[in-house]
């Protein structure tokens, strides 16, 4: 999904309107090692990296993953979608459901958070 398409082929055939083509440059991503060909646009955990830094990236995908975890917890992802009438009514409501619970877990994210990701650690 970050490429819009396989890391393996060609990133010309890759979708330009993925995250991938559309982050900013010299911005990056805190990735998994799935991600490890594409250094340009992903940080991933790294042995020489000092423990520090490992920490930050581990908290990182760790509130990613909690973010994820909530999301899914109101099925709207992940379960059979019976509302509206047509096929684009169907799918311009479940876009507004999905978009309605992205916001509601935001919310709670930022009023009940897990952890603070505040301030900038130097990567090695």
């Amino acid at each position: 999904m970050f490429c819009g398409g396989k890391l393996e082929d060609s990133r010309d055939s890759w979708d330009r309107s993925s995250l991938y083509n559309r982050l900013p440059k010299g911005k990056k991503v805190i990735a998994d090692s799935a991600y490890k060909g594409i250094p340009e646009k992903a940080t991933i955990t790294l042995n020489k990296h000092s423990s520090a830094t490992k920490k930050f990236i581990n908290r990182a995908k760790a509130r990613q993953e909690s973010y994820h975890w909530r999301l899914k917890t109101y099925q709207v992802l992940g379960s059979r979608f019976r509302h509206g009438r047509s096929s684009e009514d169907k799918l311009k409501m479940h876009k507004m459901c999905t978009e309605a619970v992205c916001v509601i877990v935001q919310y709670d994210m930022k009023y009940h958070p897990l952890m603070q990701m505040s301030g900038k650690v130097k990567m090695d």
